[in-house]
């Protein structure tokens, strides 16, 4: 007989799997589970959260390393976002970019082409040793365009 077992802790699946023969555990009765994913979210708070471009922003939470972290908005990059330092592990910080190009890894095609950062609300993600979370949005208040 096999038990499984599926628990949801903060958004995250954890996937239990133990073997029973007999009604008795023929494991070493350690459950494995599967450690979260790049779907996870950390909790990160973003200051402030609006402002114009060049302004200068601040995510804090963990984890971060101590260089080349690389912050996003729509998914897209800048130089003032990419690698990036964390002295303390807890604190990115950037300066709003005037415009935004793709996010290409290395060794990668990439098209090149720049959009403008105009007014509106961005998703903003956090790269950290190759990880992508999701840290909350970022509305730019000024700028040359307006975003639908």
């Amino acid at each position: 007989m096999v038990a499984v077992g599926i628990l949801v802790l903060g958004g995250v699946f954890y996937y239990f799997h133990h073997a029973m023969r007999n009604g008795g555990n023929t494991g070493n009765g350690s459950a494995t589970s599967t450690p979260p994913t790049a779907s996870s979210t950390a909790p990160f708070v973003i200051t402030p959260s609006s402002g114009l471009v060049g302004s200068m922003v601040t995510i804090a939470g963990s984890g971060f390393g101590a260089t080349g972290n690389t912050v996003t908005f729509n998914g897209m990059v800048s130089a003032s976002m990419s690698d990036l330092s964390s002295p303390d592990g807890r604190t990115l910080a950037f300066a709003v970019p005037s415009s935004l190009g793709p996010n290409c890894k290395p060794d990668q095609a990439c098209p090149m082409y720049e959009m403008l950062v105009g007014s509106g609300t961005y998703r903003v993600s956090v790269i950290t040793n190759g990880v992508t979370q999701a840290a909350g949005s970022f509305t730019v208040t000024g700028g040359g365009m307006k975003i639908p």
